[in-house]
């Protein structure tokens, strides 16, 4: 029973602890996300959902951009973000919630 409790307890841990990419079902829609990139490199803000969209703005790594919603797109699922006052699309992939 002990071990029980405490497998439960580390599972509800692991959960809640660990980040969570933002997704077209909408969670992560209103919250800010954190942008998951290299050091050094920067995710292309677009002008529309897909990665043929021409690059209106970039946000560093570990930005923290708005989410406004999420859906598919060319090259997967995409997300309406604002950084800093720039609005657009970025890929979902590279976004996570906390």
């Amino acid at each position: 029973m002990i071990a029980r409790t405490l497998v439960a307890a580390a599972l509800l841990a692991t959960t809640i602890a660990a980040p969570t990419a933002a997704s077209a079902s909408g969670y992560g829609v209103g919250q800010t996300a954190k942008v998951i990139v290299s050091k050094h490199s920067t995710l292309n803000v677009r002008a529309k959902p897909g990665f043929h969209g021409h690059v209106v703005g970039s946000i560093p790594a570990w930005g923290t951009p708005f989410v406004h919603a999420c859906r598919p797109g060319y090259g997967g699922e995409w997300c309406k973000v604002t950084w800093h006052g720039c609005t657009g699309w970025v890929s979902a992939r590279f976004l996570a919630l906390w």
